[in-house]
Order: C-alpha cells, then structure tokens, then sequence
C-alpha cells in the first residue's frame, strides 16, 4: 500500500482552506507534517488531511481559536479510541462468557 503524500498547496487546493489555517493547525500541534529536505516542502498524507478537515470544522462552526480547537480535537481522538477498547474489550467478555 503506497501512502500518496502532497504538498502544502494541492492540500490547501483539495480542502479549499487558506494556508495560513494550516499553518495555524500545524502550530498548534494537531498535526506534524513531512518534511522533505530534498525539494525543501512540508507534505502531508491521507490521515493529516482528515485531521485538518475536522479540525477546520470545529473552528469554522464553533467560531473558536485554534489553540482551543486542538484541545477539543485532542479529547475526540482520546474518545475515539476508547469507544475502539470499549468495543474490543465487550467483544472478550463476550467470548469469554459463552466459553
């Protein structure tokens, strides 16, 4: 599986989003793009343009500064992943009941 990567403004060009909203998501640590020395730009992959989709999101709909976008989107993965253990952990007891 090839991870495609871009940069900065095929990203900006795809989401539609001003590079200054990305630089401002990369600032406030929601993501660390690449960064290839040879051509001297910041790349991003699949998983970094989801994140600044959502990130963007909740600035654009919550009207709120970044710094506490970071913290809201920081405590939605931390959920995300729990519900994920939640389900796994239902799914042992569950075999480990009907055993």
């Amino acid at each position: 599986m090839t991870n495609d990567l871009i940069n900065l403004n095929e990203l900006c060009e795809i989401l539609s989003i001003e590079k200054s909203h990305v630089y401002s998501i990369i600032e406030v640590e929601i993501i660390t793009p690449f960064y290839d020395e040879k051509i001297q730009e910041q790349l991003f992959d699949t998983h970094m343009i989801c994140s600044i989709k959502k990130a963007y999101r909740l600035y654009e709909h919550f009207e709120i500064e970044w710094p506490i976008v970071s913290l809201i989107y920081d405590l939605m993965e931390k959920n995300d992943l729990l519900e994920q253990d939640n389900l796994r952990l239902k799914s042992k007891l569950l075999k480990y009941i009907s055993d």
